[in-house]
């Protein structure tokens, strides 16, 4: 299995058990979004990989904020953590390296996951796809959690638009309260002051280039304040494939800017092929906070963009 056929799998299961179990009699674990706790990281190997720079933001933040222990210090209050890596090196119990992961074992909402390998020497050689591994399978299990507290808790008015315009189903926060609407478009938004998040869905015709296609939606339907300015893209990085339990889709992240004027921050795209239709649904993920960290926010909204699946007939 492919690393994002299995990633999309555990995505599954995350949010498969994060809507089916019962956590009363555990308590609530500690720590921010994006917080993880790592127990005898030798070297600092894994401190290293866990805080590599985000791709696609315009300045550098990392991908997680890593707090670390000795084993000695794994204590009953450190157990309690949001996330949680631990290394397992033991050659008479390993002959290779597997990460295992388990959920709320001491707290809710947690994933522990352990690294068990034969050797430390084994791990230094292996270590850009353990990071790789350990990055996508923390990061999926905060999309998870924050797409579960989405369907506890969302707004419907806005949602109900997607559906009626595309036939999709697209759960927003309540505060997403701000739209424009035209003929094959849609922009939601928090109409935030300080910051702004924004989600935009159109159609593309199947086979057309994203960067040009987005380049041509916004031009027509995110204008500036003065004739002449729009929404184009600044800079994008290759479009990669991304497996998901709804079906694959093409998703590029990069950032934007206001042409003619100095606005500008970061975006992510998921277009999704609609072969019945021919054309591809896109759903695109802007972010305009000046001065501020941009990590979060984005992860957040892209988590929105992974709600994003046709209605059901």
């Amino acid at each position: 299995m492919s690393g994002n056929k299995l990633l999309a799998a555990v995505l599954a299961l995350l949010l498969l058990t994060a809507c089916g179990r019962h956590h009363s009699m555990l308590p609530a674990s500690g720590g921010k979004p994006y917080e993880v706790l790592v127990v005898g990281d030798l070297d600092g190997l894994l401190t290293s990989e866990l805080t590599r720079p985000v791709a696609g933001l315009p300045q550098e933040e990392p991908c997680f904020d890593v707090s670390a222990v000795s084993a000695a210090h794994y204590n009953q209050a450190s157990r309690l953590a949001r996330n949680i890596v631990l290394t397992d090196i033991d050659a008479s119990r390993h002959t290779a390296i597997r990460l295992r992961y388990e959920q709320d074992v001491y707290a809710h909402p947690q994933l522990i996951v352990t690294i068990e390998a034969p050797s430390l020497s084994d791990l230094h050689r292996q270590l850009a796809a353990v990071g790789s591994r350990l990055r996508k399978l923390l990061s999926q299990a905060e999309t998870a959690r924050y797409i579960t507290a989405l369907e506890e808790r969302h707004g419907t008015a806005e949602s109900q638009k997607a559906a009626r315009q595309f036939g999709l189903t697209l759960l927003l926060p309540p505060e997403f309260s701000a739209s424009k609407q035209a003929d094959g478009f849609l922009w939601i938004s928090d109409d935030g002051k300080a910051s702004q998040r924004s989600i935009c869905l159109y159609t593309l015709p199947l086979g057309t280039d994203l960067t040009a296609g987005r380049d041509s939606v916004m031009a027509l339907h995110l204008p500036g304040e003065r004739e002449g300015m729009h929404v184009g893209t600044a800079q994008v990085l290759p479009a990669e494939t991304v497996h998901t339990p709804t079906g694959d889709r093409k998703v590029i992240r990069g950032l934007w800017e206001m042409k003619g004027d100095v606005m500008g921050g970061p975006f992510v795209l998921h277009a999704i092929a609609d072969s019945t239709r021919h054309r591809l649904v896109v759903a695109e993920a802007l972010l305009f906070a000046p001065g501020m960290a941009k990590r979060n926010e984005m992860r957040r909204l892209e988590a929105i963009l992974h709600t994003l699946q046709p209605v059901r007939q």
